[in-house]
């Protein structure tokens, strides 16, 4: 339990510690980046109406099944346990712990930074038409992932959003006409195939970053 006069929690504050659960205060105002990274006993994280401002991967726990946001706050929301911005558009952070299959809600158009990193219990993800942006290192390091589908929508990709997902077998990119991306955006991933447009094939193999794939 943490002291009802407390306002700001500093980043990496309490990283690797051993909590096991965690009720932090009306009146809290900032959460830090990686606050509660590695706090790998932590199953549930609520945050209180007041806070207006989270740092990246809070989420990180190996066992973390939920982030919670209390219906009150203007800033953020969760969606079954997700941490979203209050508008529900922007996917910030999931947790860690969960297994199996995603489906990323069809309103959805960012995916912030690091908000899949090292979400290894992630088999599958379902991107939505309609999504946007995949910020930088979106999903770095996910290697339980063994396919991905980026949508038509999507208009931006940023740098090593796929790296390090070792055990991908296939990326089927639906874009049909590419925009230039930063060359680590599917860094290590084991030389695994891109499947894009036919009719787009040659613009992919002359575009910024796409080219270094062809």
């Amino acid at each position: 339990f943490f002291p009802t006069s407390l306002k700001i929690i500093e980043s990496y504050a309490f990283c690797f510690a051993g909590f096991t659960e965690l009720k932090l205060p009306d009146g809290l105002l900032v959460i830090g980046e990686g606050a509660f990274q590695a706090c790998h006993a932590l199953t549930s994280i609520h945050i209180p109406a007041s806070v207006s401002e989270i740092g990246c991967g809070i989420g990180q726990g190996d066992h973390l099944q939920e982030i919670t946001v209390d219906s009150a706050n203007t800033i953020y929301q969760d969606i079954d346990g997700v941490l979203y911005d209050h508008t529900g558009k922007t996917l910030i952070e999931y947790p860690a712990g969960r297994e199996g299959t995603y489906i990323v809600p069809e309103n959805v158009t960012s995916i912030s930074s690091y908000a899949f990193q090292s979400r290894n219990n992630l088999t599958k993800i379902i991107l939505n038409e309609g999504l946007v942006d995949i910020s930088s290192s979106a999903f770095f390091y996910c290697t339980g992932l063994t396919e991905i589908t980026i949508p038509s929508s999507v208009s931006s990709i940023g740098s090593m959003a796929f790296c390090h997902c070792d055990n991908l077998t296939k990326i089927n990119v639906n874009i049909q006409t590419p925009f230039a991306i930063s060359e680590s955006v599917f860094a290590n991933t084991n030389n695994c195939p891109i499947y894009v447009p036919n009719e787009s094939l040659e613009a992919y193999k002359t575009t910024q970053g796409w080219s270094a794939y062809a």
